[in-house]
């Protein structure tokens, strides 16, 4: 192995010498594992109860994002002034409690389209208060020095779930049923919370952390810096036109669970790749806006080429490609976040990136079951895909986004009339 390919895998994996990280991110592993076998459930168990149709899944999927979309931000700033540990705690005891429920009424068959839209609304209440409140945590354990391979190393772990949640679901499914998803998701809620357990408290909040910021002020400085503006419109082409047809894949594959879980679980397995193999190798990169709009320019293609087979192994290769994109854009943007604006903001910011990362694909993707439902799903998802493409090609057009820099802008604001510096 060269120095160099020595060097990134090292700076890579730096983080896990710290003692209280190690324990977060095994918690982690076990919990997300759960989280994805719950996801791929409540998709099919929704899409069987509606009688095969794939606006209902799309209104459960907006059901959790509404919490999101509305209290995101309001609530992630909250999460700068207060422990973060016992916030993360508290969000996990109560999804805890949700996916047991779930799995009691579809044990019992008693679940409901009303009940699964009140459950989903309710772990988006959760959703809303864990994302702000969970990245400030991983800064706090992994400090400003290690923070972005840490990013990098929780996205590891999250395609890990990815790709063995899904497939594991299917599994699971086809040989036992529905419910016992809801329950092992229900478990794995132990590991995580148990880990966090064992983590001290922080004594108190920094000076830094204690400086309030309000929402105005957020808002300013998000008009005002070119970079962060750019960030949350390649976050949006990601979800509203690229990941939000996964909501669309049961109903592609004709509710078929061992397909379904395939083809998520074979995106998963891209995402994994990508963690593993490319992503290091982009932590150095000093053009994120080439970057960005590259990566989402090969998802939309690869998301185009998924609609456009008609045979599960093509459509396998397919969806591991577009797996590669979405790790490295959620990367390299969360990692930018973590690293751009002032630490008082980023409470604020990451609940707007919870909102616009988790809270904006289930409504596209209700959008996208309408157009579905009363059409063709391969050709819904075709005209998403070209959205997405169109998109990234009209963010390259944009002077200050090609020539922004990280080496001749780091951690400094920049004007939307101002262009970063250029090599």
């Amino acid at each position: 192995m060269s120095s160099l390919n020595q060097s990134t895998w090292r700076r890579t994996f730096a983080p896990l010498s710290i003692s209280d990280l190690r324990l977060f991110f095994s918690g982690q592993a076990v919990s997300l594992i759960g989280t994805w076998l719950q996801s791929t459930a409540q998709a099919l168990l929704v899409y069987r109860i509606s009688g095969g149709r794939s606006v209902p899944v799309a209104i459960t999927a907006c059901c959790t994002a509404l919490p999101l979309i509305l209290l995101g931000a309001p609530l992630g700033s909250l999460t700068s002034h207060i422990s973060r540990r016992r916030v993360v705690i508290a969000t996990q005891v109560a999804e805890l409690l949700l996916a047991a429920v779930l799995g009691m009424l579809v044990h019992t068959r008693t679940a409901t389209l009303t009940s699964v839209y009140v459950l989903a609304f309710l772990l988006g209440c959760t959703e809303s208060i864990y994302f702000p409140a969970v990245q400030g945590l991983l800064r706090e354990l992994a400090g400003s020095t290690h923070i972005r391979s840490a990013v990098g190393l929780n996205a590891v772990i999250s395609n890990i779930a990815r790709f063995t949640g899904p497939t594991l679901a299917g599994l699971l499914i086809g040989s036992f049923g529905i419910s016992v998803a809801f329950f092992a998701n229900s478990l794995s809620f132990l590991a995580v919370i148990a880990s966090l357990l064992l983590i001290p408290d922080a004594e108190q909040i920094s000076t830094t952390q204690q400086e309030r910021w309000s929402l105005l002020k957020t808002a300013r400085l998000l008009i005002g810096d070119t970079r962060l503006l750019g960030i949350f419109a390649a976050i949006a082409l990601m979800n509203v036109f690229g990941q939000a047809c996964y909501a669309l894949i049961p109903a592609l594959k004709a509710g078929d669970a061992r397909a379904t879980g395939m083809l998520l679980g074979a995106a998963g397995l891209g995402s994994l790749v990508s963690a593993l193999g490319v992503m290091p190798f982009f932590q150095s990169f000093q053009r994120p806006g080439l970057l960005l709009s590259g990566v989402l320019l090969w998802m939309g293609s690869a998301l185009a080429l998924t609609a456009s087979l008609h045979t599960l192994p093509l459509q396998l290769l397919s969806m591991w490609a577009l797996g590669l994109s979405t790790t490295v854009l959620f990367v390299t943007t969360l990692g930018l976040l973590q690293t751009i604006p002032p630490v008082p903001a980023h409470g604020a910011l990451f609940g707007l990136f919870s909102a616009s990362f988790y809270g904006s694909q289930p409504v596209a993707a209700l959008g996208l079951a309408y157009l579905a439902d009363r059409g063709s799903t391969s050709r819904t998802i075709q005209g998403s895909a070209a959205v997405e493409i169109v998109g990234s090609l009209l963010l390259l057009l944009l002077p200050h986004w090609r020539s922004w820099n990280l080496s001749g802008s780091r951690d400094s604001p920049v004007s939307r009339h101002e262009a970063p510096s250029g090599t």
